[in-house]
């Protein structure tokens, strides 16, 4: 009696008292063992990884992982770029499809009211200037000796002292050279500085031309006017004589 008494006391429900669950025996010892089994593999020449790497490297070793991310590098990149090179759309074909050994590709033409660049104007030289140059200070130099002879006529001078006077009326030859020699050059300058191109030098040296040639065929006309008029005119009367 006092031991059902105890036991119902124990219990406090008449119940036997619960049984703790015990560790299988050798659960421990296995899991040691296969966490030991597992690190062991590579010392008996197995793949702790799994099935064996065509690089050779060791399944799960600090190589093969860096072998992994180049190689997936290295496919992300090729992934990039085969992505951009179909985003680019093709190149367009040409307007104009030439013959091969036909020379360059004709360019296309303009729609209507659309007018190309304008072309750069050529630039001046003052070797083209050169020859313009001298036939203009030789005719101004001309020009200024015709000038004295007439006034050494109009002043009824000698002959001798005509051509003396003429001489004279010659530029000086440091002045001569230094004018041939200095304005192409100047005017080479000023010439490209207005935008003038040098296509036109034909036209400017023709204008040239008739310029001097009406200026002195209207100096002729002066002269021819005034022999005509002392011609013509009547002769003095001489002065009566005083009784």
């Amino acid at each position: 009696m006092a031991e059902k008494t105890g036991s119902a006391t124990a219990t406090g429900n008449g119940a036997p008292p619960p049984v703790e669950k015990q560790p299988a025996a050798g659960a421990s010892r296995k899991s040691t063992v296969g966490a030991s089994a597992a690190s062991s593999v590579p010392a008996f020449g197995g793949n702790r990884g799994g099935r064996a790497r065509k690089d050779g490297l060791t399944p799960g070793s600090p190589e093969a992982e860096e072998a992994d991310k180049k190689k997936d590098r290295e496919r992300k990149r090729l992934a990039r770029e085969k992505a951009v090179q179909l985003a680019e759309p093709p190149p367009l074909p040409s307007a104009v499809a030439s013959e091969p050994g036909t020379g360059p590709t004709p360019a296309a033409a303009l729609s209507p009211g659309v007018s190309g660049p304008d072309p750069a104007p050529v630039p001046w030289q003052p070797e083209t200037l050169t020859g313009l140059v001298d036939e203009l200070v030789e005719a101004a130099e001309q020009n200024r000796v015709g000038s004295y002879i007439a006034r050494c006529a109009e002043a009824g001078l000698t002959e001798k002292l005509s051509k003396e006077i003429a001489k004279d009326a010659h530029f000086p030859p440091v002045a001569k050279a230094l004018l041939k020699s200095s304005i192409p050059r100047l005017a080479a300058k000023w010439l490209n500085r207005t935008g003038l191109s040098a296509e036109w030098q034909e036209e400017i040296s023709v204008l040239t031309a008739i310029i001097l040639i009406i200026k002195q065929g209207a100096k002729n006309n002066a002269r021819f006017e005034e022999l005509i008029q002392a011609k013509n005119a009547p002769p003095a009367k001489a002065p009566e004589a005083k009784p």
